[in-house]
């Protein structure tokens, strides 16, 4: 074998070895797209009931949305890996606040539901997904509670959010309930599935993302 095929052969073998390192040291850069939430099997069922009249009772006998008879739609997704569940289906509702002598009335979106354990918890997050009458999502309505519930109980909450618009308050529609996180007492922590919950909330909108299942801050008029 001559010198030229000798270095033909060199640089061939060395543009090998050099491919085989780029692959193995290539990294796929990570989805700023993705919540915290997972994505795996579907392991959840959903439940719907009807959430009551989209009026709210304001004072003396008058009413936000007076005229309809459109009823509100409570939706909750369950997933039976979580060692947390709801019991029946939870939904938000609106609320009237009348103003004191030097203040305004005020609207509050609230809900009341059960959670039963099937294991030692320390901490969890429920969260609302809200969409107005159009199905466009509004806000993720979320609650933290941090305690100790023992395995086998259920306890009550009723959380209560700030509502800024009257017209917010007026074209609430329709909530998805889920369970967002879950710790364990020692120290496992569950994230619920998205897939299913992102399968709801298209129904109501096809421009919703898993973005939109995170809670924000709402912003004053």
């Amino acid at each position: 074998m001559n010198s030229k095929t000798l270095f033909v052969s060199a640089v061939l073998a060395l543009g090998a070895c050099s491919g085989a390192s780029s692959q193995r040291s290539v990294k796929t850069a990570p989805d700023s797209s993705s919540t915290s939430l997972e994505h795996r099997a579907n392991t959840s069922s959903v439940t719907r009931v009807a959430g009551g009249s989209m009026r709210t009772p304001l004072i003396a006998g008058i009413a936000l949305n007076d005229k309809t008879t459109l009823q509100r739609e409570w939706i909750t997704v369950r997933d039976t890996v979580l060692p947390i569940d709801f019991v029946g289906t939870p939904g938000i509702a609106t609320t009237y606040k009348p103003g004191g002598e030097y203040s305004s009335g005020t609207y509050e979106y609230g809900t009341k539901f059960r959670l039963t354990v099937k294991d030692s918890i320390t901490a969890f997050e429920v969260r609302f997904v809200v969409f107005d009458v159009w199905g466009d999502p509004v806000r993720t309505l979320s609650e933290t509670e941090i305690e100790d519930v023992p395995v086998g109980s259920s306890h009550d909450f009723e959380p209560q959010w700030n509502l800024y618009s009257e017209n917010e308050a007026s074209e609430y529609y329709a909530s998805i309930a889920f369970v967002a996180r879950v710790r364990t007492k020692n120290g496992k922590v569950y994230v619920a599935n998205m897939d299913p919950i992102l399968t709801e909330a298209a129904k109501f909108s096809r421009k919703f993302t898993a973005a939109d299942l995170e809670p924000r801050a709402p912003t004053r008029p």
